[in-house]
């Protein structure tokens, strides 16, 4: 947060009354406590209209990054498939050999 950031008065709307002054920091706290939620709305002076609370820098702490979906385990199933299609590949050529032997 720059220092002013913290210099300004901050005010919230929340269930259609308005709150404030307050300070920026504690606005913020407000906000990692869930007091202010991310759809509220937030003004501070100097601003010429009310801003959504998500789209105000350093109110909200970044959310962390998802956590990758795991790859299904296969249980050894697709080493068995290409195994499986190997060998069929090579019966195929076998009986072929075998059937040009036999002309």
């Amino acid at each position: 947060m720059s220092a002013t950031q913290d210099d300004k008065n901050w005010f919230v709307l929340l269930r259609g009354k308005r709150y404030g002054p307050y300070t920026f920091a504690a606005l913020a706290h407000a906000a990692d406590r869930g007091v202010v939620d991310p759809e509220a709305g937030v003004w501070c002076l100097g601003w010429d209209k009310w801003r959504i609370a998500r789209n105000v820098p350093g109110l909200f702490k970044p959310e962390p990054e998802p956590e990758p979906e795991p790859e299904p385990e296969t249980d050894g199933l697709d080493e068995d498939v290409d195994a499986y299609e190997d060998d069929a590949a090579d019966h195929d050529e076998f009986r072929a050999e075998q059937a040009d032997t036999v002309e």
